[in-house]
């Protein structure tokens, strides 16, 4: 029997749950805007609990129109949320096209970049093949 080279949070036979946590406050499927870091993670962990093999963070909303928010920024919101999780053995999976938040949250464990801009940077791409994670490119002619 061939060992599988997946990531452990990659089902071997049919399909992955993951949960979505999300640090914007415009979600329109994750409203959390009040919930803090101890919050956000006890959402993780009881989404973790019942069957999520992984968990999607984001910091910026995909919603048409939503402010853009800087990479930078992105980075604080997600990097304690991304940390706690990997401290835990939680798998973490974040929506950024942003390279230095991408950069940033690979060092705290992410294990899943989740870029919905429709055009790879090549900062992005470089820091994820440097990190030896998984990367998703979403088709988006309108860009975030």
């Amino acid at each position: 029997m061939e060992q599988s080279t997946d990531p452990a949070w990659v089902a071997a036979h049919g399909p992955s749950l993951m949960a979505v946590v999300n640090l914007n406050t415009d979600s329109f499927s994750d409203p959390r805007a009040t919930l803090d870091l101890d919050g956000r993670v006890v959402a993780a962990k009881a989404a973790s609990a019942e069957g999520a093999a992984i968990i999607d963070l984001g910091a910026q909303s995909a919603a048409l129109g939503a402010a853009l928010v800087d990479g930078e920024a992105q980075a604080g919101l997600l990097v304690p949320i991304v940390s706690a999780l990997h401290d835990r053995g939680i798998a973490v999976s974040v929506d950024t096209y942003e390279p230095v938040a991408a950069r940033a949250v690979l060092a705290a464990g992410a294990q899943l970049l989740n870029d919905f801009s429709g055009a790879p940077d090549r900062g992005i791409v470089e820091a994820v093949a440097a990190s030896g994670a998984s990367y998703v490119l979403t088709h988006n002619p309108l860009g975030p």
